[in-house]
């Protein structure tokens, strides 16, 4: 997330936005990782690979990030 508020300052080719970007990415797979091979993990995997549960995740977080959007918008 701070990649992509730090990419309206300087642009998406500086070398920091790319870097927190990566880190972001890698972080994000460290957890699935660390997750996968948990024996109580905090998010079970099963939970996101199901076809209709992960279709409802990304349907809310498009919808909160569109409303997000739009107050941001009206802000201005």
């Amino acid at each position: 997330m701070y990649g992509l508020s730090h990419a309206q300052e300087p642009s998406w080719g500086n070398h920091v936005t790319i870097g927190l970007l990566v880190t972001g990415a890698l972080l994000l797979r460290a957890f699935a990782v660390i997750e996968a091979r948990s024996r109580h993990p905090l998010l079970p995997l099963r939970v996101v690979t199901d076809r209709n549960r992960s279709a409802s995740f990304l349907s809310m977080g498009i919808a909160g990030a569109a409303v997000f959007a739009v107050f941001l918008f009206l802000t201005y």
